[in-house]
Parts: C-alpha cells; structure tokens; sequence
C-alpha cells in the first residue's frame, strides 16, 4: 500500500482507496490511471481533502487485471447501498455498471432526457442497419432474448403502446393500436416483398410435424402437447358460439373497443 502524495505518479494501471479519517477505513474504491485518484471532477464520491487519506492498493497493472482487483477488493469490502459492507461505491467494479441500483427518481429523469433527444437521421439509420447486416446471434444470446420476451403482451392506452407481462395501470388494455400512416406503410411494404423458393422452403420445414392443440379458448400449433390443459384438435368459431364470456372479458373488450373507436377519430 502507497499513500498517493509520496507517489504522485503511479505507474501503469492502479487500484486506490479513499480512506475515512475517524478510524482509516476504506470508504471508495476505484480503479484509473495518471491522476484519476485525485480528480474531482468526474467522480460521484468526492476525494477526501487531506491526500494522505488516498491509498494506492496496487499499481504496475493492466486496465484488466485493475478491473478484476477493482471487483475483488469491492466484493470484499462489501457496499452500503446494497447493504453488504461500508463502501459507498454504487457499482460491483469491473468495466460498466454491473451491479447498479437506480432510484425511481433517477430513472424517471433518464426516461425523460430520452424522450427529448431527436430520432435518428436517415443516414444513421442506414449506418446503423448496414453495421448488423449479415451478424448472426449466438444460441446463449437467442435463449436470453428468447426469455426476456416470454409472457410480453402488448397493451395501449389509446395513445401509447407498451409490451409488460402484467397490465401497467388502469386505463391500458390488451392490443397495439397503429396510425394510418403507419398501417399504409406496411401494406406497401408487404405489396412489394419478393418471397424467394428458398424462404417458401425454410417456412415449409419450419411448419412440418406440427399439429394443432387447443385449451378451450385458444388454439396454437406445435409438435408436442404445450401443457397439461392443452389438448389435441382446434377449436372453430362454431363450438365457441354457445360459450359465455366472463362479465371482466366484457368490460375489456367493451373498453378496447372504445380505445381503438377513439384513436381511429383522433388520428
């Protein structure tokens, strides 16, 4: 361990601590380089004013091994935020957030910088669909995708639309409501597509073995039975005709159509 004012220029990467003056223990740890330990600036946790408080742990390192330093000694520390030690550092260490926790306060004014900044140009646009173009997901990178949208049901408050697994307040109901201008695109868009034998074939192979199941109300295809609920057939309009709805059903379908009626005039 160095004290920072006996060494004012550690070398290469390093891994510092800021220490309380009642009885020397760490209160921050950081990783950085040159000056960072002493920079006032871009720090969260301010540097404590007497500089023999600034400790450096370990210096010589790579940015990764400093990192893993970093991780090391936070985790062995612990954070007060998350209740586990006596740092008050918000993150695990390492490079990014990891760890991370945001007040309500906080992510409001995040959501709301983003809605004030532009759409993107044309030409980022382009870049940006260029860049991805012919990358190929990884299976781990499909299965964590896969989990995050399981359950997703789209739902709209007559202006907006969002995707949540529960209903996000009073006011939403189940569906996603399009402009006009949006619904023209997309009918363009599909007039002009171009299927190839190749995608007709992929969609064929994808299709084949798959029967239809039905749980009473729903029908879906797979190859093998969905749940215990579910079994073997589809359900036509006809057999749901002598089946009553739920009084709740009708109050919600009561109230997406008067969203969907009011959008429809409004747009």
């Amino acid at each position: 361990m160095q004290l920072i004012y006996k060494n004012n220029s550690p070398s290469g990467y390093y891994v510092y601590a800021y220490l309380r003056k009642s009885d020397l223990t760490p209160y921050y740890i950081g990783k950085g380089t040159r000056g960072r330990a002493q920079d006032t600036s871009s720090h969260h946790t301010k540097p404590p004013p007497d500089k023999s408080l600034i400790v450096i742990l370990e210096d010589g390192l790579t940015e990764l091994g400093a990192f893993a330093l970093e991780r090391r000694y936070i985790k062995w520390y612990g954070r007060k935020d998350t209740g586990s030690g006596i740092l008050r550092n918000k993150t695990d260490g390492g490079e990014g957030a990891s760890g991370s926790i945001q007040t309500k306060e906080h992510r409001h004014k995040n959501s709301e910088k983003q809605k004030l900044r532009p759409p993107p140009s044309d030409e980022t646009c382009a870049k940006i669909s260029h860049s991805l173009r012919g990358k190929k997901k990884t299976d781990d990178q499909k299965s964590k995708l896969s989990l995050i949208k399981t359950g997703m049901i789209a739902w709209t408050d007559g202006i907006n639309n969002t995707y949540s697994r529960e209903c996000p307040g009073p006011g939403w109901v189940k569906g996603r409501l399009i402009s006009a201008s949006h619904n023209t695109a997309i009918v363009q868009s599909n007039s002009t597509r171009i299927i190839t034998h190749e995608t007709r074939l992929k969609h064929s192979l994808a299709q084949t073995g798959k029967i239809w199941w039905n749980n009473g109300t729903k029908n879906t295809k797979s190859r093998e039975c969905p749940g215990d609920e579910w079994t073997q057939g589809k359900i036509t309009k006809n057999s749901l005709k002598d089946k009553k709805k739920s009084e709740e059903t009708r109050q919600r379908m009561k109230q997406a159509w008067i969203v969907r009626k009011a959008a429809k005039i409004s747009i």
